[in-house]
């Protein structure tokens, strides 16, 4: 084999591995860039539905104050109609 079949052999040989080498880090970091996305979602997801019990429990408390007062509006207004 000639010096220059060597180089070329040997620089062919050097970019395939390097190559190889930054595809398979380059999938390593975006799977666990992904993962971190799902984790990022389901803190997101948790963080929602507890927004929204928590809205809930409030309309739930107006709700039965708004009750309260119609029923004491309707009582009135029957002792007045009297």
């Amino acid at each position: 084999m000639s010096l220059a079949s060597k180089i070329a052999l040997g620089g062919s040989l050097v970019f395939t591995v390097c190559t190889v080498t930054y595809v398979n880090w380059s999938q390593f970091t975006q799977r666990g860039t992904l993962r971190e996305g799902v984790i990022k979602d389901i803190q997101r997801q948790a963080l929602k539905k507890s927004q929204n019990i928590k809205v809930l429990q409030d309309q739930i408390e107006l709700t039965k104050i708004l009750e309260v007062q119609r029923d004491k509006d309707l009582r009135e207004n029957k002792e007045l109609n009297k």
